[in-house]
């Protein structure tokens, strides 16, 4: 009788723990979507050359400053670096800014990185003058100079 009991609350627990699991993981964690801002700042008529120019240019950052390329490709089992050619392809595709900039979210999000996002210029805003506020001067450098 004791075996039973002791197997019974044993099955019960791990249940409890794998429910519990999924819970957290598929609904209740909180779900980062930044919308997709284009401003007055931006042109309004990039072209494909432009845009692949662009994200030459972000592939390039990523590709010397991103510090976890390798971990990814070792605990996800791929190489991002390996991506570039199918995100140009789907950027020749592009007729518009707004699916430009989807493209590179897509690009942002297939680093599996939740810190990583294009961001409102208000986000930027804020972060510049929070980094001030605390006295954070090489973040607040580097935001000036991406300005």
């Amino acid at each position: 009788m004791r075996k039973k009991t002791i197997t019974v609350i044993s099955i019960l627990s791990v249940t409890i723990i794998v429910f519990s699991t999924i819970l957290s993981v598929f609904i209740i964690q909180p779900r980062y979507d930044f919308p997709l801002a284009l401003t007055s700042v931006e042109p309004q008529d990039m072209g494909i050359k432009e845009r692949i120019e662009d994200f030459k240019f972000f592939y390039n950052v990523i590709k010397e400053n991103y510090p976890y390329l390798t971990l990814k490709q070792r605990t996800h089992g791929f190489n991002w670096l390996n991506l570039k050619e199918y995100f140009i392809d789907k950027i020749e595709q592009t007729d518009s800014n707004e699916e430009f900039l989807e493209v590179l979210s897509e690009a942002i999000t297939a680093l599996q990185n939740l810190h990583c996002a294009i961001i409102p210029y208000e986000f930027f805003e804020y972060y510049a003058q929070l980094y001030s506020e605390h006295n954070m001067g090489a973040l607040l450098k580097f935001l000036q100079m991406n300005k």
